[in-house]
């Protein structure tokens, strides 16, 4: 997605999950946190804010009663910090599916250490972060990381996943498909 030029540089890295991909992971993962949100974007009723730091703070101290999985959609540009975090909850069983540019090519990417990755096929359109509007066609497409709680990995599972399946199941609609 081209950069914004009538956002701050903190805004350019808020762009809002869509609620259709949030819902349709929520029901498969049963999620019982949003690990990098906002009050204003915040997926979930228990969340990590910036003030918070979901990089310094424990996620199982914010994590809804027995629930072990949380949803983190990162600033993209500091995915390295989150993937080792993701890495290093999950030792101690909070699993976390996290959202992030399909990187394949990059270090951070090639060692994130997630037990599955889904290569999605399919350009999510995010959410403007000030209008909360549907933005243009993104420039990269994207991958979900899966770190399964108490087990990580140096070696991931790959697989691809049609966008189209979690616009079904997250109850996706764009005034055309019903």
């Amino acid at each position: 997605m081209k950069k914004s030029p009538d956002l701050t540089p903190d805004e350019r890295d808020c762009w809002r999950t869509p609620l259709y991909l949030y819902q349709a992971l929520d029901r498969m993962f049963n999620f019982g946190l949003d690990i990098c949100a906002t009050k204003a974007n915040a997926l979930h009723p228990n969340f990590i804010d910036e003030k918070k730091n979901a990089l310094q703070v424990d996620w199982r101290d914010y994590i809804e009663k027995g629930k072990h999985w949380g949803f983190c959609n990162p600033p993209y540009s500091k995915c390295r910090f989150f993937t080792a975090k993701a890495r290093e909850m999950a030792m101690k069983g909070i699993g976390c599916v996290m959202l992030v540019n399909n990187c394949t090519d990059t270090e951070w990417f090639q060692e994130s250490g997630a037990t599955t990755t889904q290569l999605l096929k399919g350009r999510i359109r995010f959410l403007h972060p000030v209008t909360g509007k549907e933005g243009g066609s993104p420039s990269r497409g994207n991958a979900l990381l899966i770190y399964q709680p108490y087990m990580v990995r140096t070696v991931t599972q790959v697989s691809y996943m049609d966008l189209d399946f979690y616009k079904t199941l997250g109850g996706y609609y764009d005034g055309k498909n019903r």
